[in-house]
């Protein structure tokens, strides 16, 4: 049977399709072809400065910045001279399992390459050999809970480490354990300058506690007095007043009846000729004169105690200040009485504070 072509229309078609797929091909690869060579020479740019201030910082024998610098340029821009740079820089600056690592990866790129700085490399990862300290973490067998992380120095230590010898820079090593529903453990070592092995043993963590709900607060309940309205009690100086001026009137009405008894008895001391115009008196008219005579005292004294009371209450009635009328103030408990003796009297004024 004769095969049969396709139409001409078609061939074109299919010839426009493939032109166009190619066409389509280029323009993208164009376009990501700048942008890649300008992210990459931005890359080597940044790299080749970072890698003269670590050679800057080496010369000036500041390990601690070199590293740092070298490690990043060669992240930026990966190659044999700044790997061996970083792995000297690490040896310099005490971290013996850094530099012995960086020198084997310099070994590696230079041995893929073909270049002759592999033997270097390799003879100076050599020679840190017998000089390495190493960790040993002992992770037991009780200590193994499901979901067990154990973190060094940051990055996480997987089980395949535990109980493995690794090489380990001298210093502080901080290892975090951690295990779904228990307490966290933070761990520190020492680790010496080697050669030497040194092991730390992981605890088994303890069960964290439940969560506990919160404590209600309960607001105390106020009491009773606490919701009355403050008492309006007069203050105690108008107290006071009012009780000398009680008294002042006591005072007056006992004066007023000592003052008629001593004019009764001046009467009776007249009467029936007991007691002459000359004031000449017999046993019963000298009798009556003595007790008006003691009266009329009586009557005078009590009068000007009770007028002194009467004053002292108009006086302490209106001195009374102003923050006397708070119900909540306090002051002194005022007394005032009369006194009387066989030859005078007085008032008598008292406080309790």
């Amino acid at each position: 049977m004769p095969i049969r072509t396709a139409p001409r229309s078609c061939r074109s078609f299919a010839r426009w399709l493939v032109r166009g797929g190619a066409a389509l091909g280029f323009a993208v690869t164009a376009i990501q072809a700048p942008t890649a060579r300008a992210q990459n020479a931005s890359d080597q740019a940044a790299a080749e400065a970072l890698f003269d201030q670590g050679k800057a910082a080496m010369a000036a024998k500041n390990y601690a910045e070199a590293c740092p610098r070298f490690f990043e340029s060669n992240r930026l821009d990966e190659g044999i001279g700044t790997s061996l740079w970083l792995a000297d820089c690490y040896e310099m600056n005490g971290q013996t399992a850094s530099a012995w690592a960086e020198f084997r990866e310099a070994a590696g790129l230079a041995m893929r390459s073909n270049d002759s700085r592999e033997k270097v490399a390799r003879e100076r990862a050599q020679a840190l050999e017998g000089k390495l300290a190493r960790l040993l973490l002992i992770v037991p067998a009780p200590a193994r809970l499901p979901g067990l992380r154990v973190v060094r120095d940051g990055r996480d230590v997987g089980s395949g480490l535990w109980g493995a010898s690794v090489p380990t820079d001298p210093g502080q090593h901080t290892v975090v354990v951690q295990a779904p529903d228990r307490r966290t453990q933070t761990l520190t070592i020492t680790v010496l300058p080697g050669p030497g092995e040194q092991a730390l043993v992981i605890p088994q963590l303890e069960k964290a506690p439940a969560d506990r709900p919160p404590t209600p607060t309960v607001s105390p309940t106020p009491s009773p007095a606490a919701n009355r309205a403050p008492s309006r009690r007069l203050p105690s100086q108008r107290i006071a007043a009012i009780s000398a001026g009680g008294v002042g009137l006591v005072g007056v009405a006992l004066g007023s009846y000592f003052g008629l008894h001593a004019k009764s008895e001046l009467d009776d001391s007249n009467a029936d000729q007991h007691c002459g115009a000359l004031n000449r008196c017999d046993p019963i008219g000298l009798a009556d004169r003595s007790a008006a005579q003691s009266a009329a005292t009586a009557s005078t004294v009590l009068f000007v105690a009770g007028a002194a009371a009467l004053a002292s209450g108009a006086v302490l009635w209106f001195t009374t200040p102003a923050a006397a009328h708070d119900p909540s103030s306090t002051g002194t408990a005022t007394r005032v009485a009369p006194w009387m003796a066989p030859h005078g009297g007085g008032v008598l004024m008292g406080a309790s504070f």
